[in-house]
């Protein structure tokens, strides 16, 4: 039996007010108005303190385990949660609670995103994760669901077998960002 350690995901939604699915007018302008002096490449931190990053998986699947190459292949939704402070509005003002923005950066005004990669990997870091929307609140709370398929390396023993356990890491992190700008998390 293999173990893995990962955080059950939780299901997390931001309310959002009839009246947005109505007034697509009103969405445009708030989302206008607040890419006006946006900027993707920037971590979205406040009064120069680290931005906290929480994590979730779910494994939906092991579609591959390979105890000779030590691989394990799975199906997941990785989950991530963090405030950017510079997709924040007034809600009253606009009449809108939240919004549905892209994150992929080869479309116009995607959101800044966490560089989270898979440090035991056994392929390219997280390639087969899709890019997908973020959640946004007015109060600038970010939710951000990935679904796809990691490959991670794992030492199997096989001492005991067939009456082995096995227990594989997934290690997650960020590739550019230091605890000086990035907090992780688990959730």
């Amino acid at each position: 039996m293999i173990k893995l350690l990962l955080v059950l995901l939780l299901n997390t939604v931001i309310p959002v007010s009839h009246a947005e699915t109505l007034n697509s007018g009103q969405i445009f302008a708030l989302k206008k108005h607040l890419f006006q002096n946006y900027t993707v490449d920037t971590i979205p931190t406040a009064n120069d303190k680290p931005l906290n990053l929480t994590i979730s998986m779910a494994v939906r699947a092991f579609s591959n385990i390979d105890q000779k190459d030590g691989t394990v292949e799975l199906n997941i939704w990785l989950r991530y949660w963090w405030k950017d402070h510079n997709l924040m509005w007034n809600q009253t003002h606009w009449n809108i609670s939240s919004l549905v923005i892209g994150t992929d950066p080869s479309l116009p005004n995607p959101v800044w995103t966490p560089d989270i990669y898979l440090y035991n990997t056994a392929e390219t870091p997280l390639e087969n994760l899709k890019y997908s929307n973020v959640l946004v609140s007015h109060a600038g709370d970010v939710m951000w669901s990935r679904p796809g398929m990691i490959k991670s390396t794992c030492r199997f023993d096989l001492t005991n077998f067939p009456y082995d356990r096995q227990h594989c890491y997934i290690k997650l992190g960020s590739w550019s960002y230091t605890g000086y700008h990035l907090v992780l998390s688990k959730g």
